[in-house]
């Protein structure tokens, strides 16, 4: 038996379910836009590569883990993309207060309609861009 194979036997199935359908999402070709399962819901991304990082850096490396005492944390989330980082909040803080910005109009919207799909309707999702002060910016979209 592989190394692989054992590790897949210590998963429990649903962790395998989740463990594979990332990695076929991990599979596409960049720019790929699609959907998959997170934690059992439906999860819409506009880039498959984005999406496989994003999910690796806030779900697994937990970048974004911080403690508080409040119950109810205050959380400016500065460039929302798809949502990840407020699923990732909400699940580890579910009564926090959050507001959510995100610059790129269709990942804005595409940031509402996953959070909608997770149960998630008390965050303000704003389709601006974060900055030190009131001016008009470039903006770049890939």
């Amino acid at each position: 038996m592989k190394l692989r194979d054992l590790v897949r036997l210590a998963l429990s199935p649903s962790d395998l379910m989740a463990r594979l359908e990332l990695e076929r999402v991990r599979k596409q070709p960049r720019y790929t836009e699609g959907t998959t399962r997170l934690f059992g819901k439906p999860l819409r991304y506009i880039d498959s590569s984005s999406y496989y990082f994003l999910h690796e850096e806030i779900f697994k490396e937990e970048v974004y883990r911080f403690s508080t005492k409040k119950a109810n944390p205050r959380i400016i989330d500065g460039g929302a993309n798809i949502g990840l980082s407020v699923i990732y909040f909400k699940k580890h803080f579910p009564k926090s207060r959050i507001t959510a910005f995100e610059a790129d109009p269709k990942i804005a919207l595409v940031c509402k309609e996953n959070l909608i799909s997770h149960g998630i309707q008390d965050v303000e999702v704003h389709s601006k861009a974060l900055w030190f002060k009131e001016a008009e910016l470039s903006f770049h979209q890939e």
